[in-house]
């Protein structure tokens, strides 16, 4: 499992085959595949489900101002809202 790491000991059967050659039966390839996607979607459940409910904690204003804390922010922007110039027309002229 080290070697292959989190993901590829959670995958599909070729990962299975790979980490164990060809020294196991196939059908208990097969078991280890099933059981590893298994495992795979429980741990993925659980991941999200605790994520989740991390997220839902979070104070996000408290989060920003400990990020802001001490640090300038600076933002340059332009936005423009309006019809399209007519291009006979400079825009020297338009204003």
């Amino acid at each position: 499992m080290a070697t292959m790491g989190l993901s590829g000991f959670f995958s599909t059967e070729t990962a299975v085959r790979k980490a164990f050659g060809d020294t196991v039966p196939q059908d208990w390839i097969d078991f280890a595949a099933g059981q590893s996607e298994r495992t795979r979607q429980e741990f993925m459940d659980r991941m999200v489900g605790e994520m989740g409910k991390m997220m839902q904690s979070l104070d996000m204003g408290e989060v920003l101002a400990t990020l802001l804390e001490g640090r300038n922010v600076e933002v340059t922007a332009t936005f423009r809202l309006g019809e399209k110039a007519d291009s006979s027309v400079s825009e020297d002229e338009s204003s």
